[in-house]
């Protein structure tokens, strides 16, 4: 054999196609010529798809840009690949800690692709990167052909091999990884070189990395206060023993990570704080024990921006000073230190004011009380600011807290101050409720007042009796009697008397005294001093008015509500507290005031025929319209603040309007004018009015300024209404209805124009299905715009409202504002936990809705599969509606089929989200992978197979003998199992088997084996072969043993050992029907010989062969039973196995009759009937089997036994079915049904046959069959009838019968369809009863000449065959022509002839002339008088032209009243056309001209004329022109039809044509003769190219080539913008498309000259219209940093010159710094880093503009957002050193920075710097040696942080925080 090596190299990309030939020397003559062989190979070049950002980072989180790209707070780290910068972006990835990502590539070639990864630090301004910040640990892997490559990204520093993947397979490879050492802004590039064979250079392909280092941020809220050490303080006011004092500290989350916070209460002495979180926080807390207090820790979960609040309760039970400590530690964040200290005091006195707060007391007065001393705290009381000659209360109250003490209290008086109770007691546990008024008449401040309270410890004298303790409140009324008035106060009690009676009444009256209870007496024992310091400020008010009038510009009067031209009125409250403000309702002046000069400037909609009303004040002020409205209306002004207010006119008619506006302020200073505004106002009639709701777009400056309106660089117009549209979804329409309202007295029309530019391809938005309309006057009508969302973002479009008739135009700006649902999972990819195969492991990940709409969701179910469709993923719920603003748990399970990693990509989609939201399932799946042996006593080792059954064959044994055998279960995989042994237990003990196990089942770990013992024991003489023992893995593999062995004792079986045949039939021959065969097994080694003891009896025989029975051989025993008689029946068959061993088989049945019988004896007798042919009778018989066992019945007509063959029921059996036809089985007290069909197909006598049943040999009639079959019969009297000859015009008629001889009546049908209507017979049809014969009448009426007339007429009846007759008969002819006219004219005219007809009679003759021929043509009748000569005249109008030899022919005749005939011969001649027209015109050249010719139809019926034409004359020998038209055209009946030419001619010159149409069926036509002269054309056409700066459009211009050679064109335009390829071949008869290319890189429109020239076609003008737009501004370049950190991103742009060019750099905004400029060559991309170094918070905007004056110009808009100083560090230290920290000024002046320290292990050199604007200065500090610092426990590091804050109090906000850490070891 020989071997050929066939090496192929491609050295270009494509197929390849070889031959080799292969010769032999003296081979066969077949392979003489030799063998051939073909190679095919196909040549690829090695890479991978890197275009395709959605399936490489399909793990990721995908966006176009940063800026549109919004991520829950809630999503943790993650990546964000920015399509429009190739990068991709590390988010939230928290200092020190690692975090991977996965990138996929594709090889979609056929060769392995080999790739180099690596990964590069970049030197952008502004970002910091490191070697170890990303790292690949994958370097060189290899794809192999059409498979996906997966990287995982994470953090690993070691070396790594390159790994080079089998075919078939998948890589998932870890390569890029973000671990990142500081808080600061990273970047890198990640490289994949792609290796080429040589000399193609590698293919290297680059995606930035960035990231930026985060460190969990969590700040105290509350409380406020600070303590010692700059700690938070949260102190409690003294707290009597056992009360609760309840106070609130909370903390947030103000970093971008989410965190854990340990909250841990210290130094909790007397456990007298206890903290309990609140209702919203108790979600998010850990360790929490229900409704219990946190006594020590617990941890709190936060999200970005989440609270967490708790309660701290302080209960105080001794009397002392407390304090205690809440310390907060952030996970992953050591070096915050935040505490809470926590202060609170202990008291106990008897007498106390609940309601108020006591001030701390004094530490002598809680530590050297004696016994019966008491010192009262201080109690404070603020009634704040209160208004002058106001009454302000506070109520409190006064308790004893004394068990057995009695106190008296007495308030001194203040002029102010009014407290009630005054004077009173307090009894033992009883408290008072006190109220303290304040009122003041004038200014007054309370500040260091104190009120004294006299406590005084009291003996009461005499008893209180009652629950009340008394006070001066309680009054005594009494009646006094009183008799002498004028002693007395007359004056005040007449002030209550009526004189009359006083008068009556002077000498006697009583008087009601109400006076004060007595004071029970009491003797004082101690009193004591209780001081309450109250603090109020009652203050007048003061207000400034910046302007005390407005006056309004005039405005338009609005019948409905309508945009209002706001005022705004300064106002200014310059008194020291809040004051409340409220506008009154304006109110109208009267008066003629002179209003202001607001003449209303120019308006497009002003009406300047409206007038102003006549009407005066004084009737505006009698109705309630107010066209003034105050915003706001009311409200708070806080001391020395400003408010504005505005002061809204929206007029309803055409006024002047003057009002004055008056603001309520209470508690106003005296000599305060009140606060009053006179409004002047102005109204106009407008033309038109918009009822619509105008956007905020413009006014709220929500628009970018940069932005203009209509056309190249013009403003917008400040007149532009706004109509907007918000629609959340992409796909989604939105329509907006409003009204057009016409308040002037004139009807006029409107129109919309959009005057926005849409660009080729694109599709508007806006749309308006009535762009113009009527409105009549005082009328309104609707317009409707519709906007569809395409894309998210701001979308606009101008339009213009015009008024006809008035020349008015409105400019409208319809905005379309489209946003995206929020609507996201909190995490882009979701890490399952690792399984086993068949169990579930399952995640839940939750789907967020932050809309205020519910939202409806579905899982895509294809997303649900892997790869290939092998495993598959279960959601819950699939499918289902986001209510507004929750979150949804979608619990994701997944049971593996088979082991390895999956990846799933979930597909959920969201209604109105422009894309589906993805989420990336990672599962893995372990695989149990055992390896189980066993070993026998001689430790020879099997290996067990899971996939096929495992003999262990013990051998022969002795019985009870154990054999002991181990398995040895040793675990390979990665993760533990556990097994069992199982067996069939009762089926061991019915063979005699003991299995004994050391361990039957166990749990084996990972890596490491275990084994059992199994002993087996023989009980008996036995053998066991395939006895099934089962090992059982769980979630693994089963291993089948079969266990043989050998007890020796003769082993052999019987089938059976008892028998029942049942009930069986009497027999009544010989023939058996019971029967069943005994087997016996020889099971044994050696033969056996089997006997049989039992003797055959009449009812039970057996035979049994005497032959010996081989080893593991059988016999067959056969046992017959016959029963009898009725009863039942009992053997025993006794046989001797070799003589000694004996078996007994028990055998038993019973003899039962024969018992079927008919359910119904009805069915005796079965009558069908009379049928006719055709049809079907069916009875269906039911029969019952009463006997007790089953009877087997066949069903017959014929009696087997009896019947002949020629019996009458052998003729009837294909006519009679039964059904069941075989043999059935009926059960006892079963009954079936018997079916029996009669199907006669003949006439068929009456009939009565037998219906048998046979039962083994038993024949017995069941049931009687009756029936008959009757049918039609039909004969004709003779089937032949003769006519003879006829004249023709004559007729001649015969009979004929029909005859009815059957019992069935028919109709009948003569049919003479190959008469010729020569024939014909009355009646045609009609119906015929039995027994009935019909006469037809036949008519023959010939009508040309002809001999021998012979056809058949058929009569068809129902039921029956046709019946035929035949017809003869003969035509004679008429008599020869008298005379021959012959005609001629030209085709489509007239030539008349008259033929002479004389009357020698004395009768009438009318006549009814019969004409013959086409074109012939005479009157209907003629009257000729008697003895008389009369013409008839005959036309001849030929429609078709004649040939030589074949004339029109025809004839007419005219019959004779005396039976005689006039015949003539008509002749006639049609000569050809002339032409309809000649036409003559004069057409330009290269412009298509239309000629129409009319064209005529001269027939009644539609033609078909074929067009042709015919070149006749032309004065150029080869002149290029086309002459085109239809083929063919149709014209309807006696009418005509346009036919339209198009003549073209590329040069000038003269024609003449020859236009025909011509009928090719008949061969006639008319003609045209056309003659036409071209002259020199002017331009084809304009085309118009319009698009905006650098963006090319191209224009496809169509070449046409009418020749029959190849020409060329060329093409030449002045414009240097415009390419144009040249030269342009256009082959023959071809039509080509030139591409032209605009490519402005500047705006403008131009009109130049587009030039085509030809040889051959000469020359083709057109005008080109180049409108360049200005282009649009670039994507907006967003910088997002903090304060003190300057961040650089590039703007890219490309000079599309074709010289290089010096583009100048510009930035309108200080807090920017670009390069002055950049050199780009022609057709490159350039690039411009713009660096953002913020000098305030917040955002700022502006614009770069990069210019050239030959590639144009770029402008970017700049957005840097700028927020608070994020930490930065660790800083890291060694004890001893020291380092330096660059701290920058970013502001624009000079400042004064302050710094602190928060561990006194650190140190500064200074703890102050003043630096200069924009100067940075290094900060030293260092770390204290380790015998200076005081520590605790080496193994931590000492960590801290340097706080820097501005000392400008504007500033104070603002601090820079360094986290330090000192490493100690």
């Amino acid at each position: 054999m020989v071997v050929l090596l066939v090496e192929c190299c491609p050295e270009t990309l494509g197929s390849f196609h070889e031959e080799i030939v292969i010769n032999v020397s003296d081979c066969h003559p077949d392979f003489k010529r030799g063998t051939s062989i073909q190679l095919l190979s196909q040549g690829f070049m090695p890479t991978v798809d890197y275009t395709n950002f959605d399936d490489i980072f399909k793990e990721h989180y995908i966006c176009d840009s940063l800026a549109s790209f919004h991520c829950k707070v809630e999503a943790g780290s993650h990546c964000v690949f920015i399509k429009d910068e190739g990068k991709l972006l590390f988010r939230n990835v928290c200092v020190g800690t690692k975090f991977p990502a996965r990138l996929r590539l594709y090889n979609p070639t056929l060769v392995p692709c080999t790739l180099y990864l690596s990964t590069t630090t970049a030197t952008t301004k502004g970002a910091k990167s490191t070697e170890s910040a990303f790292s690949v640990t994958r370097l060189r892997p290899s794809l192999s052909t059409l498979l996906q490559l997966s990287w995982r990204a994470e953090n690993h520093f070691g070396k790594s091999t390159p790994i080079t993947p089998d075919r078939d397979s998948t890589l998932d490879l870890p390569i890029i990884g973000a671990v990142y050492s500081n808080a600061l802004m990273y970047s890198a590039s990640f490289e994949i070189f792609i290796e080429m064979p040589a000399p193609v250079k590698p293919v290297k392909i680059i995606f930035k990395l960035a990231g930026e280092g985060c460190i969990p941020e969590v700040t105290i809220v509350l409380p406020n206060e600070k303590g010692r050490h700059g700690y938070k303080l949260l102190s409690f006011c003294p707290t009597i023993l056992g009360d609760v004092t309840t106070r609130q500290f909370s903390f947030t989350n103000v970093g971008v990570l989410p965190c854990k916070v340990i909250v841990e209460l210290y130094l909790n002495t007397g456990s007298v704080f206890s903290l309990y979180p609140t209702h919203e926080t108790v979600p998010k807390a850990l360790m929490l024990v229900p409704n219990e207090p946190v006594q020590y820790t617990t941890i709190v979960c936060l999200n970005p921006g989440q609270f967490a609040t708790f309660d701290v309760h302080f209960q105080p039970q001794h009397i002392s000073t407390y304090e205690g400590e809440v310390k907060l530690f952030i996970v992953d964040n050591p070096f915050e230190n935040l505490s809470i200290t926590l202060t609170g005091e202990g008291y106990m006195e008897d007498i106390t004011l609940e309601g108020l707060f006591p001030e701390r007391l004094s530490h002598k007065s809680l530590t050297h009380k004696q016994e019966g001393d008491f010192e009262l705290p201080c109690y404070q009381l603020d009634y704040g600011f209160c208004y002058i000659n106001k009454i302000q209360k506070r109520n409190f109250k006064m308790a004893n807290h004394s068990d057995m003490n009695t106190y008296r209290f007495e308030w001194k008086p203040h002029p102010n101050i009014v407290i009630s109770p005054t004077i009173g007691h307090l009894l033992p546990k009883i408290g008072k409720d006190i109220v303290i008024t304040f009122l003041a008449s004038e200014p007054l401040t309370l500040t260091k007042l104190e009120l004294q309270c006299t406590i005084a410890h009291i003996n009461l004298l005499t008893p209180n009796l009652g629950t009340t303790a008394w006070d001066d409140r309680q009054k005594v009324m009494s009646w006094r009697k009183e008799t002498n008035p004028a002693n007395s106060d007359a004056g005040s009690f007449n002030s209550f008397m009526s004189p009359e009676l006083s008068i009556a009444k002077l000498q006697e009256y009583k008087l009601k005294v109400v006076e004060m209870e007595d004071e029970p007496d009491h003797e004082i024992i101690m009193d004591e001093s209780l001081p309450i310091r109250p603090s109020s400020a009652a203050l007048l008010r003061s207000m400034e008015l910046a302007d005390e009038g407005l006056s309004h510009r005039s405005t338009f009067s609005r019948p409905m509500s309508a945009l209002l031209p706001p005022k705004e009125q300064l106002f200014r409250d310059t008194s020291c507290e809040h004051v409340a403000t409220a506008w009154k309702r304006p109110r109208p002046l009267t008066g003629r005031e002179t209003l202001l000069n607001t003449s209303a400037p120019g308006s497009d909609l002003f009406s300047r025929a409206a007038e102003l009303s006549d009407r005066s004040n004084d009737s505006w002020a009698e109705n309630d319209y107010l066209p003034f409205r105050v915003e706001p209306e009311g409200g708070l002004l806080g001391p020395e603040e400003c408010v504005i207010v505005k002061v809204i006119f929206s007029p309803l008619d055409v006024f002047d309007y003057k009002a004055k506006l008056s603001c309520i302020i209470p508690n106003l200073h005296p000599e305060q004018k009140p606060a009053e505004i006179v409004i002047k106002a102005r109204s106009l009639m407008p033309y038109c009015h918009f009822d619509v709701e105008e956007s905020d777009y413009l006014s709220s400056g929500r628009r970018d300024p940069c932005l203009g309106g209509v056309g190249f660089n013009q403003p917008l117009d400040p007149h532009t209404k706004v109509l907007e549209f918000n629609v959340m979804g992409v796909g989604v329409t939105t329509t907006k209805k409003f009204n057009i309202i016409n308040p002037t007295e004139q009807n006029y029309s409107f129109s919309w124009r959009c005057d926005s530019v849409v660009t080729k391809g694109a599709v508007q938005p806006f749309h308006c299905p009535s762009l113009d309309g009527w409105v009549e006057s005082g009328k309104q009508t609707e317009i409707q715009f519709s906007f569809t969302a395409q894309d998210v973002g701001l979308f606009e479009s101008f339009w213009t409202f015009c008024i006809l008739e008035h020349d008015i135009e409105t400019p409208f700006l319809l905005l379309g504002v489209v946003t995206e649902p929020s609507v996201g999972f909190v995490t882009s990819h979701v890490n399952l936990t690792p399984t086993l195969k068949g169990i579930k492991t399952s995640k839940q990940v939750s789907l967020n809705n932050n809309e205020d709409v519910d939202m409806s969701f579905s899982f895509d179910p294809n997303s649900l599969f892997s790869d290939g469709h092998l495993e598959h993923l279960s959601i819950n719920p699939a499918s289902g509606i986001l209510p507004a603003h929750s979150e949804q748990p979608i619990e994701i399970e997944f049971v593996p089929s088979s082991p390895g990693e999956t990846l799933f990509h979930l597909k959920c989609v969201v209604k109105k989200l422009k894309a589906p939201l993805m989420v990336s399932v990672l599962a893995l799946c372990y695989n149990v992978q055992p390896l189980v042996s066993w070993e026998n006593m001689l430790q020879r080792k099997w290996v067990l197979d899971p996939t096929q059954a495992n003999t262990i064959n013990f051998g022969s044994v002795p019985p009870k003998t154990p054999q002991t055998i181990m398995f040895v279960l040793t675990n390979i995989g990665k993760t533990s199992f556990y097994y069992q042994l199982k067996y069939d237990e009762e089926m061991s003990r019915k063979l005699g088997i003991k299995l004994d196990f050391s361990e039957r089942g166990g749990h084996v770990t990972s890596q490491s084996r275990t084994s059992t013992t199994l002993t087996l024991t023989l009980l008996k003489k036995s053998f066991v072969k395939n006895f099934e023992l089962i090992l059982e893995i769980s979630r693994g593999p089963k291993y089948k043993m079969l266990l043989q062995g050998e007890a020796t004792l003769p082993q052999f079986q019987f089938s059976f050992y008892e028998y029942d045949f049942g009930s069986c039939l009497l027999q009544q021959s010989d023939v058996c029907h019971y029967k069943k065969e005994l087997t016996f097994y020889n099971n044994d080694v050696s033969p056996m010989v089997l006997e049989c003891l039992y003797e055959n009896k009449p009812h039970l025989k057996i035979t049994l062969r005497s032959d010996p029975i081989p080893p593991e051989g059988s016999t067959l025993i056969p046992i017959f039973f016959y029963p009898l008689a009725r009863l039942k029946y009992s053997e025993t068959l006794h046989f001797i196995i070799n003589g000694f061993q004996e078996k007994k088989i028990i055998i038993t049945g019973e003899g039962v009759d024969i018992k079927v019988f008919l359910v119904q004896p009805r069915h005796k007798l079965l009558s069908f009937g009379a049928l006719q042919v055709g049809h079907i009778a069916s009875k269906c018989v039911p029969i019952v089997n009463k006997s007790k066992a089953p009877v087997p019945m066949l069903l017959t007509v014929v009696d087997p036994p009896s019947v002949l063959p020629t019996s009458s029921a052998n003729k009837l059996t294909d006519v009679l079915h039964i059904t069941p036809k075989t043999l059935v089985v009926i059960q006892p007290n079963e009954t079936i049904s018997v079916t029996v069909k009669f199907t006669p197909n003949r006439r068929i006598k009456p009939f009565s046959e037998k219906l048998y049943m046979q039962i083994h040999e038993n024949v017995e009639p069941l049931c009687l069959m009756t029936g008959s079959c009757v049918g039609s019969e039909f004969q004709l009297d003779r089937k032949y009838l003769p006519f003879g000859m006829v004249v023709q015009g004559c007729q001649s008629s015969l009979k004929l019968l029909l005859s009815n001889t059957g019992e069935l009546g028919s109709r009948f049908c003569w049919s003479r369809d190959n008469c010729d209507n020569l024939f014909s017979i009355t009646p045609s049809s009609g119906y015929l009863s039995p027994g009935v014969t019909i006469t037809f009448i036949v008519d023959f009426h010939p009508i040309n000449l002809q001999q021998n007339i012979r056809c058949d007429m058929e009569c068809k009846l129902e039921n029956f065959k046709p019946l035929v007759v035949s017809l003869t008969g003969s035509c004679v002819s008429m008599p020869s022509p008298r005379e021959i006219l012959n005609f001629t004219t030209v085709v489509r005219q007239q030539d008349k002839k008259n033929i002479v007809l004389t009357n020698k009679s004395g009768e009438t003759w009318q006549l009814f002339p019969e004409m013959s021929g086409d074109y012939f043509l005479g009157q209907d009748t003629i009257q000729v008088v008697p003895h008389s000569v009369k013409l008839y005249e005959v036309t001849y109008t030929p429609l078709t032209m004649t040939e030589h030899d074949n004339k029109h022919m025809g004839s007419v005749f005219f019959r004779l009243p005396e039976g005689q005939g006039l015949l003539y011969s008509l002749v006639g001649t049609a000569e050809p056309p002339v032409a309809v027209a000649r036409i003559s015109k004069e057409v330009p050249s290269k412009t298509p001209h239309i000629e129409v010719l009319p064209v005529f139809n001269w027939l009644p019926v539609a033609q078909r004329f074929k067009v042709t034409t015919n070149l006749i004359k032309s004065e150029k020998f080869d002149p290029v022109f086309t002459l085109t038209g239809n083929d063919y055209i149709d014209v309807p009946g006696n009418s005509d039809r346009d036919h339209r030419l198009t003549f073209f001619s590329y040069k000038e010159c003269s024609l003449i044509f020859k236009v025909s149409f011509t009928n090719e069926d008949s061969g006639e036509y008319q003609f045209y003769d056309l003659a036409l002269r071209v002259f020199k054309c002017g331009s084809l056409d304009t085309f118009t190219m319009e698009t905006c700066v650098r963006k090319p459009i191209i224009f496809e211009l169509k070449l046409k080539n009418p020749l029959n050679s190849v020409v060329n064109f060329n093409i030449s335009c002045p414009a240097s913008d415009v390419q144009v390829p040249t030269p342009n071949s256009v082959p023959a008869k071809t039509m080509k498309y030139v591409t032209l290319e605009y490519l402005p890189l500047h705006p403008g429109e131009n009109h130049v000259r587009l030039d085509v020239q030809c040889s051959e076609l000469g020359f083709f003008p057109y005008e080109l219209v180049l409108n360049a737009l200005p282009a649009p501004k670039e994507n907006p370049l967003i910088f997002n940093t903090s304060l003190g950190i300057a961040v650089s991103l590039e703007a890219q742009f490309n000079n599309l010159a074709h010289t290089k060019a010096d583009f100048g750099c510009k930035v309108d905004h200080n807090d920017f710094h670009v390069d002055k400029s950049v050199l780009v060559a022609p057709a490159h991309t350039g690039s411009v880093e713009v660096t953002y170094e913020p000098s305030s918070l917040g955002s700022v905007h502006a614009l770069l503009t990069i210019t050239s004056t030959t590639g144009g110009e770029f402008i970017f808009p700049l957005i840097g957002k700028c927020t608070l100083p994020k930490p930065q560090g660790p800083i890291v230290l060694k004890p001893g050193t020291g380092t330096t920290i660059p701290f920058k000024n970013v502001f624009r002046e000079t400042k004064t920075f302050m710094l602190s320290l928060d561990c006194p292990s650190f140190v500064l050199k200074n703890n102050s710097e003043t630096i200069k604007s924009k100067k940075e200065h290094k900060l030293h500090i260092g770390l204290l040696s380790l015998k200076s610092m005081e520590i605790t426990d080496m193994r931590f590091p000492v960590t801290g942080k340097l706080v820097v804050l501005c000392t400008d109090p504007t500033l104070s906000h603002i601090s820079w925080t360094y986290y330090l850490k000192g490493i100690l070891e």
